[in-house]
This record gives structure tokens, C-alpha cells and sequence, in this order.
């Protein structure tokens, strides 16, 4: 866990995480390294990365290092529109740390530009 909180330090000073959203939420679930569940059942997929889908190589991976950065951890939400399957596309912050940019400092997701078929809600 302590790289994990390194990689986290890092990713504050270097992007200067300020924009958070005033909606916050905690993960129920993580069904793959870019698609978390809220408590109430809304799908959120991370803005600006792409993990392996499920049953592709390293999707396990991938997954595992999302749990470990929002588990049990009150995330912030900027949520930016809607992908093509339903879930919300957004950036998920957690204790002013992109997840999205620690998905890519740990290897666990490449990069993506994300474009929401509606708008944000």
C-alpha cells in the first residue's frame, strides 16, 4: 500500500487536482478497471482512460488497482456525459487525487478521450 500512497502524492503535486465536484458518492462495486457502481446503482466509467475489458489480458490487474483506490473511500464526481452503453462518464476524485491519473501512473489503463453521446445530467 505504500507505493499505491506514493503514486498518489505524486499525481497531487504533479497535476494540481483543483476542479472536484460538489457531488460525492461511495463505490459499491468495481466491475472493471474503468467502471465503478455507486451505491445507488449508477455506473460510472472513469473520463480519459480505457482499461482491458473484462476477460482480456490484465483486466484482473486493472481492476484489482481501481478497488484499492476507491475502496471504502467518499469520492468526488465531475460527471461529463454519457457513453454509448449507458454508464456516466466522469472524473472520479478521491481526496484530490484523479483516479483516472493514478489508473495511468500504475500501468493499469491507457489513455482515451472519452466522448459522451448526451451531455452531462
Amino acid at each position: 500500500m505504500g507505493r499505491l500512497a506514493a503514486l498518489l502524492a505524486i499525481a497531487v503535486a504533479a497535476a494540481g487536482c483543483n476542479g472536484v465536484s460538489a457531488v460525492s458518492s461511495k463505490v459499491d462495486s468495481v466491475a472493471t478497471g474503468d467502471l465503478v457502481v455507486l451505491r445507488s446503482g449508477e455506473r460510472l466509467r472513469l473520463a480519459h482512460i480505457e482499461a482491458p475489458p473484462e476477460g482480456a489480458e490484465g483486466w484482473e490487474d486493472s481492476k484489482a488497482v481501481l478497488e484499492r483506490i476507491v475502496k471504502d473511500k467518499q469520492i468526488q464526481i465531475n460527471r461529463i456525459g454519457e457513453d454509448a452503453d449507458g454508464a456516466i462518464i466522469a472524473d472520479l476524485v478521491i481526496e484530490g487525487v484523479s483516479a483516472s491519473k493514478v489508473m495511468l501512473i500504475m500501468n493499469a489503463a491507457k489513455p482515451r478521450d472519452r466522448r459522451p453521446v448526451s451531455k452531462r445530467r
